[in-house]
Protein backbone atom coordinates (compact mmCIF):
# COMPACT_ATOMS: atom_id res chain seq x y z
CA UNK A 1 0.00 0.00 0.00
CA UNK A 2 1.22 3.37 -0.79
CA UNK A 3 1.16 5.53 2.20
CA UNK A 4 2.77 9.09 2.29
CA UNK A 5 4.20 10.49 5.05
CA UNK A 6 4.03 14.52 5.12
CA UNK A 7 6.19 16.81 7.55
CA UNK A 8 5.52 20.28 7.51
CA UNK A 9 7.60 22.85 9.42
CA UNK A 10 6.35 26.61 9.79
CA UNK A 11 9.23 29.16 9.59
CA UNK A 12 7.74 32.32 10.08
CA UNK A 13 10.22 34.37 9.89
CA UNK A 14 11.06 34.25 6.27
CA UNK A 15 7.37 33.40 5.49
CA UNK A 16 7.73 29.96 4.39
CA UNK A 17 6.02 26.82 4.93
CA UNK A 18 8.23 23.58 4.06
CA UNK A 19 6.66 19.79 2.97
CA UNK A 20 8.08 16.83 2.15
CA UNK A 21 5.95 14.36 1.41
CA UNK A 22 7.45 10.68 0.79
CA UNK A 23 6.06 7.56 -1.24
CA UNK A 24 7.28 4.28 0.61
CA UNK A 25 6.55 2.30 -2.32
CA UNK A 26 7.89 4.56 -4.87
CA UNK A 27 10.97 5.73 -2.78
CA UNK A 28 10.70 9.11 -3.77
CA UNK A 29 10.69 12.79 -1.79
CA UNK A 30 8.56 15.31 -2.92
CA UNK A 31 10.23 18.77 -1.46
CA UNK A 32 7.35 22.00 -1.48
CA UNK A 33 8.40 25.26 -0.11
CA UNK A 34 5.78 27.34 -0.18
CA UNK A 35 6.44 31.38 -0.41
CA UNK A 36 4.60 34.05 0.85
CA UNK A 37 4.00 36.53 -2.19
CA UNK A 38 3.97 39.48 -0.18
CA UNK A 39 7.22 39.22 1.30
CA UNK A 40 9.67 41.20 -0.73
CA UNK A 41 12.29 39.31 -2.60
CA UNK A 42 13.85 40.67 -5.76
CA UNK A 43 13.74 37.44 -7.60
CA UNK A 44 11.58 35.15 -6.52
CA UNK A 45 8.03 36.98 -7.08
CA UNK A 46 5.21 36.67 -8.75
CA UNK A 47 5.51 39.84 -11.17
CA UNK A 48 9.18 38.64 -12.20
CA UNK A 49 7.78 34.73 -12.86
CA UNK A 50 4.94 36.27 -15.03
CA UNK A 51 6.84 37.87 -16.70
CA UNK A 52 8.98 34.63 -17.52
CA UNK A 53 6.17 33.30 -18.45
CA UNK A 54 5.40 35.93 -20.90
CA UNK A 55 8.70 35.97 -22.53
CA UNK A 56 9.03 31.80 -22.94
CA UNK A 57 5.66 32.39 -24.62
CA UNK A 58 6.75 35.44 -27.02
CA UNK A 59 10.40 33.85 -27.60
CA UNK A 60 10.69 30.72 -26.89
CA UNK A 61 10.16 27.21 -28.76
CA UNK A 62 8.12 24.03 -28.08
CA UNK A 63 9.68 21.09 -26.35
CA UNK A 64 8.61 18.06 -25.10
CA UNK A 65 10.39 17.25 -21.47
CA UNK A 66 8.03 14.72 -19.73
CA UNK A 67 5.31 11.81 -20.78
CA UNK A 68 2.31 14.11 -19.45
CA UNK A 69 2.16 16.83 -21.99
CA UNK A 70 3.24 17.39 -25.76
CA UNK A 71 4.76 20.54 -26.96
CA UNK A 72 5.42 22.58 -23.66
CA UNK A 73 6.16 26.65 -24.06
CA UNK A 74 10.51 26.01 -23.98
CA UNK A 75 13.15 27.95 -23.76
CA UNK A 76 16.87 27.35 -22.98
CA UNK A 77 19.92 29.32 -21.83
CA UNK A 78 23.48 28.26 -20.26
CA UNK A 79 22.62 24.67 -18.51
CA UNK A 80 18.83 25.70 -18.28
CA UNK A 81 15.87 24.55 -19.91
CA UNK A 82 13.10 26.62 -18.85
CA UNK A 83 9.18 24.76 -19.54
CA UNK A 84 5.60 26.03 -18.70
CA UNK A 85 2.99 23.33 -17.91
CA UNK A 86 -0.58 24.11 -18.52
CA UNK A 87 -2.89 25.46 -15.64
CA UNK A 88 -5.42 22.65 -16.50
CA UNK A 89 -3.74 20.06 -17.02
CA UNK A 90 -3.81 16.83 -18.96
CA UNK A 91 -6.73 18.92 -20.68
CA UNK A 92 -4.36 20.47 -22.83
CA UNK A 93 -1.89 17.79 -22.95
CA UNK A 94 -0.72 19.50 -26.06
CA UNK A 95 0.31 22.81 -24.29
CA UNK A 96 -1.70 25.23 -26.27
CA UNK A 97 -1.71 28.84 -25.19
CA UNK A 98 -5.39 29.40 -26.26
CA UNK A 99 -7.09 26.29 -23.94
CA UNK A 100 -5.29 27.77 -20.58
CA UNK A 101 -2.80 29.63 -18.75
CA UNK A 102 0.22 28.64 -17.95
CA UNK A 103 1.62 29.20 -14.22
CA UNK A 104 3.45 26.23 -13.37
CA UNK A 105 7.76 27.03 -14.52
CA UNK A 106 9.61 23.92 -14.39
CA UNK A 107 12.84 24.64 -14.55
CA UNK A 108 15.49 21.99 -15.38
CA UNK A 109 19.45 21.35 -14.71
CA UNK A 110 21.92 18.34 -15.36
CA UNK A 111 24.48 19.71 -13.52
CA UNK A 112 22.21 19.48 -10.16
CA UNK A 113 21.81 15.81 -10.60
CA UNK A 114 19.10 13.89 -8.73
CA UNK A 115 17.68 17.77 -7.60
CA UNK A 116 17.78 18.81 -11.34
CA UNK A 117 13.87 19.53 -11.24
CA UNK A 118 11.88 22.71 -9.77
CA UNK A 119 8.63 23.59 -10.40
CA UNK A 120 7.39 26.68 -9.57
CA UNK A 121 3.68 27.51 -9.09
CA UNK A 122 2.47 31.00 -9.12
CA UNK A 123 -1.26 30.90 -9.53
CA UNK A 124 -2.24 31.88 -6.34
CA UNK A 125 -1.47 35.67 -6.29
CA UNK A 126 -0.59 35.33 -2.44
CA UNK A 127 1.69 32.24 -2.33
CA UNK A 128 4.12 30.84 -4.41
CA UNK A 129 4.61 26.75 -4.56
CA UNK A 130 8.54 25.54 -5.10
CA UNK A 131 8.32 21.83 -5.36
CA UNK A 132 11.44 19.80 -6.03
CA UNK A 133 11.53 15.86 -6.95
CA UNK A 134 14.23 13.32 -5.67
CA UNK A 135 15.93 15.72 -3.73
CA UNK A 136 19.48 16.31 -2.38
CA UNK A 137 20.21 15.05 0.60
CA UNK A 138 20.12 18.85 1.53
CA UNK A 139 16.98 19.29 2.04
CA UNK A 140 16.77 22.99 3.41
CA UNK A 141 14.66 25.75 2.29
CA UNK A 142 17.76 27.78 1.90
CA UNK A 143 19.08 25.45 -0.80
CA UNK A 144 15.78 25.13 -2.47
CA UNK A 145 15.78 28.66 -3.06
CA UNK A 146 19.16 29.22 -3.87
CA UNK A 147 19.14 26.77 -6.77
CA UNK A 148 16.02 28.26 -7.85
CA UNK A 149 17.07 32.25 -7.65
CA UNK A 150 20.23 31.27 -9.46
CA UNK A 151 18.21 30.00 -12.39
CA UNK A 152 15.54 32.51 -12.59
CA UNK A 153 18.61 35.14 -12.83
CA UNK A 154 20.11 33.72 -15.60
CA UNK A 155 16.47 33.85 -17.70
CA UNK A 156 16.07 36.79 -16.74
CA UNK A 157 19.42 38.14 -17.81
CA UNK A 158 18.66 36.73 -20.67
CA UNK A 159 15.31 38.85 -20.87
CA UNK A 160 16.73 41.64 -20.66
CA UNK A 161 20.05 41.05 -23.20
CA UNK A 162 16.88 40.25 -25.75
CA UNK A 163 15.56 43.37 -25.02
CA UNK A 164 18.45 45.45 -25.72
CA UNK A 165 18.93 43.85 -28.79
CA UNK A 166 15.11 44.57 -29.83
CA UNK A 167 15.96 48.38 -28.85
CA UNK A 168 18.88 48.45 -30.79
CA UNK A 169 16.74 47.14 -34.51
Amino acid sequence: MNRIILFCFLIVVCGTTLSVAQGKAAKTLIVTAQIENHLIDPILNRTNLIAIQQFILKQGRKQTYSSMYSNNPFYSVDNYSFYLNPDTGQINAYCDPEKSGFHTLVIRNMDWGRDQYRHIEFKDEHQIDIKVSWPADDLSVGRIREKTEEALRVIMDEMKLKQREGEKQ
